[in-house]
Formats: C-alpha cells, structure tokens, sequence
C-alpha cells in the first residue's frame, strides 16, 4: 500500500476533490489533505491512533514516500487528523477518500496482482 500510494497518491486524491471541505473563505489547510487522506488510509489499514499514525509519519520513509513528504519533513499534531475527519464527516460525500481508494485498487489490479491472481 505504501508504494501504491506514492505512486497514485496524486491521481487518487486530486486537489478539486476537497474544494468543498475547504472554502476558499476560510483559507487554505495547514496540511494539504492529500498527505492527510493518505496518512488516514495507512493509519486505517493498520489500526493506528491519531498519536501512533503522526508518530509513523515522523520516523518510517515509507510512511513519509507515501504521503508525500520528504526526509527532513515534520510531523504535524495529531489533533489535525481529528479535524481533518470532522471536516470530512460533515462534508457532502464523507466516504471520498476511501471509494477513491477502493476505485483506484480496483482499476490498477494491484491486489489481484499481489495475490498471483488468485
């Protein structure tokens, strides 16, 4: 999942997809929330707390090639991921990040190439 998401990371979560959770009138995210969806799905998959995800991003590369950050990147807290939720719970289509996912896994194969097509 790590390399699908670096590599699909951008064509999963496009920026327009989430013009709705952030009006222009409040300003731009702290936090772009294609890193934040991404971090969400990762910290899905391996039933992580807001605490444990924040603390994976800051110390495992392949945390930080999937989400899009680099080397030297930091952390952010991980109250923000709380309010990213929020945000998209309350949004008009709070399972975008997650159809999007489960579409671009089920477009590019990769399971059923990970599996030997079984």
């Amino acid at each position: 999942m790590f390399a699908f998401l670096a590599e699909h990371r951008e064509a999963l979560f496009p920026a327009g997809m989430f013009a709705d959770m952030y009006p222009s009138s409040n300003g731009r995210p702290s936090h772009p929330p294609q890193m934040l969806s991404a971090v969400a799905v990762l910290q899905v998959l391996n039933g992580l707390s807001d605490t444990e995800a924040v603390q994976e991003l800051r110390c495992d590369l392949r945390w930080k090639a999937a989400c899009g950050l680099g080397l030297l990147d930091g952390e952010f807290d991980s109250s923000l991921l709380t309010y990213f939720r929020r945000r998209l719970q309350h949004s008009r289509d709070p399972h975008r990040v997650f159809t999007a996912v489960r579409q671009g896994v089920e477009a590019t194969g990769i399971l059923h190439a990970a599996t030997g097509g079984h």
